[in-house]
């Protein structure tokens, strides 16, 4: 039920720990402005500030265990997706919840926030007569889970842009290709699969592990993806 700082520089100390949670702590990300905020079992999501180790926020409105929290590139929206079904995404600016996404119905394991490449590549409706969450360019998110579905999400409106079917089991994974166009995810059906996001089909899918595949990320400048497994395995592959 706590969070821990470590100095990963030279040392690879314990700098201090957090604590506040009055549960599992399962999800952890960090700003732009090196704070950081974590999700428990508990439903919340706190934020933290380093020095002081002192909770700024709490952020309240999940009902069951946060699986997954996601800051967007610039840290201004946060996306939590959780046990009770629903993603959500939060203002960082004023701590407060913008949308609810709801369209799944079994736990939401994991969400991906498009990079600026990709939502250039994707074929956005306009917002004419639409009522407007967030004005702007285009902010576009990822989510998935046991209902074995990806749901893309045009957030400024909270509205689902399409479903992609193809997994066979869990969607524990995902992330999008740091040029645009692709969606890498995985699952407890032991595959990989990349995603076409303008034609939203499937182009590829290898099964890189003998387990569930859990996790999944791609390098941010080369064209390299990382897999992880409850094989006990790790391995990292070339995008060619």
């Amino acid at each position: 039920m706590t969070a821990k700082l470590w100095d990963f520089g030279q040392t690879y100390s314990c700098l201090r720990s957090f604590a506040g949670h009055d549960h599992s702590i399962t999800t952890i990300a960090f700003t732009a402005d090196n704070m950081f905020l974590t999700g428990s079992r508990d439903s919340l999501i706190k934020l933290w500030e380093p020095e002081t180790a002192q909770c700024i926020h709490s952020f309240r409105g999940h009902e069951d265990w946060v699986r997954m929290i996601r800051l967007n590139s610039n840290s201004r929206y946060l996306a939590s997706c959780s046990t009770d079904k629903i993603v959500k995404v939060w203002s960082m600016e004023n701590k407060a919840l913008i949308v609810d996404l709801r369209g799944h119905d079994h736990i939401v394991e994991c969400v991906a926030w498009a990079s600026d490449a990709a939502v250039k590549v994707m074929q956005i409706p306009e917002n004419k007569d639409i009522d407007v969450l967030i004005e702007g360019l285009p902010i576009i998110l990822a989510s998935a889970g046991r209902d074995k579905t990806i749901r893309v999400w045009y957030v400024n409106i909270g509205a689902c842009l399409f479903i992609i079917d193809g997994h066979d089991n869990w969607v524990r994974g995902l992330v999008f290709h740091p040029l645009g166009g692709f969606l890498i995810s995985v699952a407890d059906d032991k595959t990989m699969r990349t995603w076409d996001m303008i034609n939203q089909k499937q182009i590829k899918s290898i099964h890189p592990h003998n387990q569930f595949v859990s996790s999944v990320d791609f390098h941010k400048t080369g064209p390299y993806v990382v897999t992880c497994s409850a094989d006990s395995t790790l391995k990292l592959w070339e995008c060619r």
